[in-house]
C-alpha cells in the first residue's frame, strides 16, 4: 500500500488534532461537529496509508526540517503533500538550543504599541 505523507502547518493537520488552536476549537463549536480535511476526501478515493506529521503554526523552515528525518522511508509509489506556511513566518533559537516559530500575525499589536510609547 501505498502512503500519503502530509507536511506543512496548522492548515495541513486534520481538525481532531487541534492543539489548542482558538480557531479550530471555535470552528468545530459551530460546525457542531469535527469536519473532514483534506486527506480524508483524498482516502476516500483511493487507498493509502496516511501519515501527518503537520505542525500547526509551523514556519517554512521547520516544515522542512520536518520532512528531512523521513525522506529515507519515501517510496517511489507514495504521494507527498507540503503546505507551506506564510512567508512572514520564521524562527528564531530560544535559550535551549531549540527553534520557536514566529508568527507575526498573532502578536499582540496594541501590547507592541503601548511598550513601544512607554520607552
Amino acid at each position: 500500500m501505498s502512503t500519503l505523507w502530509i507536511f506543512g502547518d496548522s492548515y495541513s493537520e486534520p481538525f481532531s488534532k487541534t492543539h489548542n488552536l482558538f480557531w479550530k476549537t471555535e470552528y468545530i463549536k459551530w460546525k457542531g461537529y469535527c469536519p473532514k480535511y483534506f486527506a480524508d476526501f483524498i482516502v476516500n478515493d483511493m487507498e493509502y496509508d496516511i501519515k501527518n506529521y503537520a505542525i500547526g503554526g509551523a514556519d517554512n523552515y521547520t516544515i522542512l526540517d520536518s520532512i528531512i528525518p523521513f525522506l529515507d522511508r519515501i517510496k517511489s509509489d507514495d504521494v507527498i503533500i507540503i503546505g507551506w506556511s506564510d512567508v512572514i513566518r520564521f524562527r528564531v533559537i530560544n535559550k535551549y538550543g531549540t527553534f520557536n516559530s514566529i508568527r507575526p500575525v498573532s502578536l499582540d499589536i496594541k501590547a507592541a504599541i503601548n511598550n513601544s510609547k512607554k520607552s
